[in-house]
């Protein structure tokens, strides 16, 4: 009898590294990034909630993404990201999820 069995890599531990974003402001170009440590393979990030200022948009990279656009509505801005690795070694396919709010004000 032959048994496989695959652990996800639990030392590597995914974790949401950036705590707080700048500030932007209307009709002037935003960048900032939302970093990632740990996992296994590819890294994804998104929006699980909230909503990201108008002209704003997350682009998921391998273990961060990027926050970039030209905001063209004022506010503060709350909103949820998930970042999930892909445990390429795991038999049932599933993988690690964190998640972190974050809150973004675009000035006038």
């Amino acid at each position: 009898m032959l048994l496989l069995l695959a652990v996800c890599g639990s030392e590597r531990y995914l974790d949401i590294t950036t705590n707080t974003l700048k500030d932007g402001r209307v009709g002037t170009a935003y960048a900032d990034t939302v970093r990632t440590t740990g996992g296994r393979g590819r890294v994804t990030v998104r929006v699980i909630s909230g909503q990201l200022p108008p002209g704003i948009g997350l682009r998921s990279q391998d273990s961060f993404a990027v926050l970039d656009g030209t905001p063209n509505v004022e506010g503060q801005y709350l909103f949820t990201v998930e970042a999930r690795d892909r445990c390429e070694d795991s038999l049932s396919g599933l993988g690690q999820v964190v998640s972190q709010g974050f809150s973004l004000t675009i000035q006038p």
